[in-house]
């Protein structure tokens, strides 16, 4: 059960965008795949023992999820230092294959299409995109989790 509390229009915008995620899959250090639900993260229990409990492990809960973030930001950024280097690698070996069967030098369009069209630049890009909406889901779980906290602080120092 969770109690319903008038939310600020931050939490409600990132409740919003976390409504569509329903769990997470996250690969920890030690290489285990867990999934989270994203529910059972940012529910607000009515119980009191469960409300002061939820209270006292908030801030571990949100030092968790953080590292997770800074973790996930690692991995995007070297997602896309890697797909820059595979694209101007690739554009550069095409640029060069086209120099060396027409003799002419190629339009900027031209390259730029043979890269786009490249199955390996593709993948890439895909995964940059996966990675890219991972690290906004965790970021977005992080910022509600601070607001849950606070809920749970205001409920605890105003029993009613």
């Amino acid at each position: 059960m969770s109690a319903r509390l008038k939310q600020s229009s931050a939490f409600a915008v990132s409740n919003e965008l976390l409504v569509r995620t329903k769990a997470v899959e996250l690969r920890l250090e030690d290489g285990s795949v867990h999934t989270f639900d994203l529910a059972q993260e940012l529910d607000v229990p009515v119980d009191p023992r469960q409300l002061v409990e939820g209270f006292r492990g908030g801030p571990a809960r949100f030092a968790f999820w953080a590292y997770q973030a800074e973790r996930i930001l690692y991995e995007l950024r070297d997602a896309e230092h890697a797909l820059k280097s595979l694209e101007g690698t690739t554009y550069l070996a095409y640029r060069a294959d086209h120099m060396e069967r027409t003799g002419q030098f190629p339009t900027e369009g031209y390259i730029r299409s043979c890269v786009d069209a490249n199955s390996d630049v593709r993948t890439k890009r895909r995964s940059l995109d996966l990675i890219r909406r991972r690290h906004a889901t965790v970021r977005l779980l992080k910022d509600a989790l601070v607001q849950r906290h606070e809920v749970l602080r205001r409920l605890l120092s105003h029993p009613s």
